[in-house]
């Protein structure tokens, strides 16, 4: 398994970014170029060690302090596609597989068929996590999933709320 590509929005230096990977990559860049926020937002998706810290998140994980001149809802989200999973992965993930074509670097969009048989396709998995701040104050709903369970709306497994007063500005 490897992942592919990962979308992240709204964390820390990145507003909206998106990233696919080669077979084989390095991240290389100067000092405060977003290597490493990169590798914590694979990690927020992605790690089950890093969901046992608290807090997961915290107010200076959003973009740019944006939460603080918000009047609405600001998510924080990382995306991560998996693909060339193992077929024990693919037993295991079975109600939340989707397929991943090598050629395009794109999902299938169309219901599987002879297409997920193609050579250059594979099964792929996408797993996100959310982190929701309401109106200036701290209450982070952080929901782990799948994207196929987030279409059905029962997350992959949910964490406890924390709620926390924003900074006064």
């Amino acid at each position: 398994m490897r992942i592919v590509k990962i979308v992240i929005k709204n964390f820390r230096g990145i507003k909206d970014g998106e990233i696919l990977f080669p077979n084989h990559g390095v991240l290389v860049g100067d000092n405060n170029t977003g290597k490493s926020t990169i590798l914590e937002a694979i990690d927020l998706a992605l790690g089950p060690e890093r969901m046992k810290h608290r807090p997961v998140i915290d107010e200076h994980d959003f973009y740019a302090g944006d939460y603080l001149l918000a009047d609405t809802n600001i998510e924080i989200s990382s995306e991560v596609i998996i693909s060339d999973l193992s077929d024990e992965q693919e037993t295991y993930f079975k109600d939340n597989l989707e397929w991943w074509n090598k050629t395009t670097n794109t999902l299938l969009t169309e219901p599987p068929a002879e297409g997920t048989d193609a050579e250059h396709v594979s099964s792929a998995l996408r797993v996100s996590l959310l982190v929701h701040m309401k109106q200036k104050k701290m209450i982070l709903s952080v929901i782990h999933f799948t994207v196929h369970q987030l279409k059905t709306i029962q997350p992959l497994q949910s964490f406890q709320q924390k709620t926390k007063d924003s900074v006064d500005s």
